[in-house]
């Protein structure tokens, strides 16, 4: 399970903490949004579809 504790726009970036509650223990984990005009370097490590993230968080 996982739940959303911290988000907030951050120098145009969305910034996203959760929660995660797993078998194995509670733990969090972060994400920032890369944009579009950040260097390749950075756009080439996203995986496939995880573009959507952000739009997809509440």
């Amino acid at each position: 399970m996982e739940k959303v504790v911290y988000k907030e726009e951050l120098c145009g970036r969305i910034a996203v903490v959760k929660e995660m509650d797993m078998p194995f223990g509670r733990y969090y984990t972060g994400y920032i949004e890369i944009l579009h005009k950040d260097p390749f370097s950075w756009r080439n490590h996203v995986e496939m579809g995880k573009e959507l993230f952000f739009r997809l968080v509440g």
